[in-house]
C-alpha cells in the first residue's frame, strides 16, 4: 500500500511539473507577445516621426528653391544651397516658368 502510495504521488508531482511547465511556457509566449507588440509600436512611432522630419526637410528645402528661383539665382547655386538634385531644381523652374 505505501508503494502504491509513492506511485502516486510521484505520478501526481510529475503531472504537476508538466502542468507548471506548460502554464509558464504559455504565461511566457504571452509576455513575449506583448513584448514584442510594445516594441513594434515604438518603432512604428519612431519611423513615422523620422519620416515626418524628412518630408519637412523636403517640404522647406523646395520652398527654399521656389523662393531663390524667384529672385534669379542660377539653378546649380540653387541646388547647391537646397541640396535638391538639380533635376529636381529644373523642374521647379520649368514649373514656375509655367505659371
Amino acid at each position: 500500500m505505501t508503494e502504491l502510495l509513492r506511485t502516486v504521488e510521484r505520478n501526481a508531482l510529475k503531472k504537476g511539473r508538466e502542468q507548471g511547465r506548460e502554464e509558464g511556457r504559455q504565461e511566457g509566449r504571452q509576455e513575449g507577445r506583448e513584448e514584442g507588440r510594445q516594441e513594434g509600436r515604438e518603432e512604428g512611432r519612431e519611423e513615422g516621426r523620422q519620416e515626418g522630419r524628412e518630408e519637412g526637410r523636403q517640404q522647406t528645402a523646395l520652398s527654399i528653391a521656389l523662393a531663390l528661383l524667384r529672385k534669379g539665382l542660377p539653378l546649380e547655386e540653387v541646388a547647391a544651397l537646397t541640396q535638391l538634385p538639380l533635376a529636381e531644381v529644373r523642374a521647379l523652374a520649368q514649373a514656375l516658368s509655367a505659371q
